[in-house]
C-alpha cells in the first residue's frame, strides 16, 4: 500500500514512519513542506480496531487528514477525527487535503 501510494503521489510529498520514543506508532504520514498532511495507520482487516498507541500518535502528529487504511473497508468514522477508508477510496481523501 506504501508503495502504490508513493508512487501515486510522485513528488507532491514526503512520505515517513512515525514512532514515539514510548512505542506509539504509524505506518506513514505524508508532508508537505514542513507540515504533516496526511496521517495514516495501515490495517490488513476490514474491521480495523486502533490501540491507544495508535490513537496517541495520530495526536502526536496532528495531521489534518487521519486515516486507517483498509482492503475495501466502507468509509467510516472511528471517532476523533479518524476515518477508515479502502485503497480504493484513499486517492479521493489525499487529493482534498494535499497541494
Amino acid at each position: 500500500m506504501v508503495q502504490q501510494i508513493r508512487a501515486y503521489l510522485d513528488r507532491r510529498a514526503e512520505l515517513s514512519y512515525f514512532r514515539t520514543q514510548d512505542g506509539s506508532e504509524l505506518d506513514l504520514v505524508i508532508t508537505q513542506g514542513t507540515k504533516a498532511k496526511v496521517a495514516i495507520e495501515i490495517k490488513t482487516t476490514n474491521a480495523p480496531v486502533l490501540t491507544t498507541g495508535n490513537r496517541l500518535a495520530f495526536d502526536a502528529v496532528n495531521a489534518p487528514l487521519r486515516l486507517v487504511l483498509t482492503p475495501n473497508a466502507r468509509d467510516h468514522s472511528l471517532g476523533d477525527g479518524i476515518t477508515a477508508c479502502s485503497l480504493l477510496s484513499v486517492w479521493k481523501h489525499l487529493e482534498n487535503v494535499l497541494d
